[in-house]
């Protein structure tokens, strides 16, 4: 048990100094109870604590960049407030608690929310029985339900304009979107890459009009929401979400938009994801948008990874995930770009499935 006044700040987090902050934070006695660092996650470190306090038990989840910085372009405070602006919508989310970035009190800045209780594992993934498949289907239309929900909230009212930014009307939404990736590479100031000039040049000149402007959850799909008793109570990993064309959401949706066969019968596979989410919104999406929008997020990791390329190239704290992800995951994503443009052979589809396992299996899962 510690209580007020007690706080030596170390390098690193752990749970006697996350007991001696908490302590002098509300004036209690605190027992850290458990003070766990999840496994998963690429972009930022994700640690789940219990403690006790006067008022009885709590439960909460901790989030920090990496020592080396974050694998993401995005600050970390983005990430607290965008928590914050969730908590004016009705969207299923972890609720943000609160803010700590003096040096004199953390190793390093940091944000809490709430823990929710449930899993991003779903049952039945992984498995090829028609029943597992059937739990496939059936999280894959939860999935859908919850990105119509998404699209659907109020952004002006929540804030996310004021936060992030929104294009002017429903033509300009891409162009907006592929000025931001291009601003954010510019202030990282990453090394010259002609590719990526060449691939916002042609997004630029196809840029479709999106049916309406939404909030856009960023990064979808299995490992990155919470469910519990199959549906989900938490959207997780905030961190790429934007106001624009919510047909953004749905090109890359890692696990929920895969083919699904049950009896010989294809149920499920992308365009018949977007089918069912046209019936679940309030306004649908083109098919067109999609296609579109697998490219230009495609174009969005090219300026994640050469950001992440620049933190390893600063830091010698850089994790080894980090450094994976400047080799092979930029050399497939700059392929893939290229053949798409017309300027190189196609990349192997082997190895581009398995550099998205790879992503898959160390993507966020932040279990709220």
């Amino acid at each position: 048990m510690i209580g007020p006044a007690h706080m030596i700040v170390p390098d690193e987090f752990n749970g006697s100094w996350f007991a001696a902050y908490l302590a002098n934070r509300s004036g209690h006695t605190v027992d850290v109870v458990e003070f766990t660092r999840f496994t998963r996650g690429t972009s930022r470190q994700t640690w789940f604590a219990r403690y006790r306090d006067d008022n009885g038990e709590h439960q909460l989840t901790l989030r920090a960049d990496h020592p080396a910085g974050a694998g993401d372009p995005t600050p970390l405070d983005r990430e607290y407030e965008c928590y914050r602006a969730l908590g004016k919508t009705d969207i299923p989310h972890a609720r943000a608690l609160f803010w700590e970035s003096d040096p004199a009190k953390t190793p390093r800045p940091f944000y809490t929310r709430e823990l929710v209780d449930g899993s991003w594992q779903v049952p039945g993934f992984g498995t090829d029985s028609d029943e597992a498949k059937r739990i496939q289907l059936e999280a894959s239309r939860e999935h859908m339900r919850a990105l119509a929900k998404v699209h659907d909230a109020d952004w002006r009212a929540a804030g996310f304009g004021e936060l992030f930014g929104a294009p002017a009307d429903e033509a300009q939404a891409a162009p907006f979107y592929l000025e931001l990736l291009m601003r954010r590479f510019d202030e990282f100031g990453g090394e010259p890459q002609p590719l990526m000039h060449e691939a916002h040049a042609f997004l630029r000149a196809n840029a479709p009009s999106a049916a309406r402007i939404s909030l856009c959850k960023g990064t979808n799909g299995l490992g990155e929401e919470v469910f519990r008793d199959g549906q989900i109570v938490a959207m997780s990993d905030w961190e790429e979400s934007i106001v624009g064309d919510p047909a953004s959401d749905l090109a890359m949706v890692q696990g929920f938009t895969e083919a699904i066969e049950i009896e010989g019968e294809t149920v499920w596979d992308h365009e018949m994801a977007v089918d069912y989410y046209n019936t679940q919104a309030r306004v649908p999406v083109s098919m067109d948008n999609v296609r579109y929008y697998q490219l230009a997020r495609l174009f969005g990791r090219m300026v994640m990874f050469a950001f992440t390329t620049n933190v390893v190239r600063r830091s010698p704290n850089a994790t080894v995930r980090q450094g994976w992800t400047t080799t092979e995951p930029q050399h497939v994503v700059r392929r893939v770009m290229a053949h798409a443009l017309g300027l190189g052979p196609p990349a192997d589809p082997q190895l581009f499935e398995e550099m998205n396992e790879s992503i898959d299996m160390f993507d966020e899962g932040e279990e709220a």
